[in-house]
This record gives C-alpha cells, structure tokens and sequence, in this order.
C-alpha cells in the first residue's frame, strides 16, 4: 500500500539523494544472513548510480548514520513474521512491524523504531518513502551454517523485487 503522501516520487538525482537500499543482517548466523546475500546479489546488479547500497551487520540504530532524506529507502533483511519460510514481504509505512517482546528483527531494534527515532531526532534525515522487504526465516541463532533452501529462495526472489522496483520507480517517474 501506498502513503497518499508519497504518491509522486520525484525523479532521483545526486543532488535530491536518489535512493537508497539497506541490507541488514549477519554473514554468520543461519537465515540472518539472507540481508546480506541479497546485498551481494544486487552489487553483482547493474543499479543506477543514484542508488547507494549499504550493509549494515550490527543494530538497527546503525540505519539512522546512514540516512540522508531520500526519495525511497528499501531495507531487505530476514524477519520472522510467523509465515511460511522463504515468503518475501513488501511492507511500508504503517505496515512496518513494530519490535515485541519477540523481536521481528534481532538487530537492537526494528526499523519502524529506528524510523520513528529519525523523525523526532533527525527530521530531515527522514525518507520520503520507506519499504521493508523481508525475507521469512526461522534460524536465527545457529552460527555457522548457510540459510535453509527457502531462504535462499527467498533471496533470489527478494533482489528481483528490489531491482523491478528501482526500475518502476524511474518509468513512473518519467
């Protein structure tokens, strides 16, 4: 769903900070690691050069250092949101999950909280639109080994969305 506030994007420049992709996750713990494979299959991307692409591996506080006003944030990272494992979310705005007592993210804090911080915080550090894909895991404290099958689906698919999208974003923008 759409924000009614966020139903033009302007077309992304350097100087209006473009777009923005964030992968958090850990490169040692089971389906967490699905944000940064998906990081190392959208290097592998041809993205405009007015999309950054960062890897975040620690809290969900490292996202407010990264943010700058952009046009579109998309985070990618492992979630457990009690759907089948593999299944790639598209969420934003209000749809963002909130942390529980049951952490959605295991990374400190979620994102909704981390974008609620930059808002009281850091207001004009605030995307104009920000989109959560999340990847449904459910390892997320064996070190060691690789991501189940399903997740690794789950990544495949998840670099797919992202780069239609930036494609999607750029035609309607035009």
């Amino acid at each position: 769903m759409r924000d009614s506030s966020h139903n033009t994007i302007d077309y992304p420049t350097e100087q209006n900070h473009g777009y923005r992709i964030i992968a958090i996750g850990s490169r040692l713990v089971a389906d967490d690691q699905a944000g940064p494979l998906t990081y190392q299959l959208l290097q592998k991307a041809n993205l405009p050069s007015f999309v950054k692409l960062d890897l975040l591996e620690l809290s969900g506080f490292d996202v407010l250092d990264k943010l700058a006003g952009e046009q579109l944030l998309i985070v990618v990272d492992a979630v457990y949101l009690g759907d089948n494992v593999g299944k790639v979310h598209i969420l934003e705005g209000n749809q963002l999950p909130r942390a529980t007592r049951a952490a959605v993210s295991c990374h400190g804090i979620g994102l909704f909280e981390a974008l609620e911080i930059c808002k009281k915080l850091y207001p004009e550090k605030l995307p104009k639109q920000t989109i959560l894909i999340g990847i449904e895991g459910r390892d997320f404290s064996t070190p060691g080994v690789p991501p189940s099958e399903k997740v690794m689906q789950g990544i495949t698919k998840a670099a797919k969305i992202i780069q239609k999208m930036i494609s999607c974003k750029i035609t309607s923008a035009v």
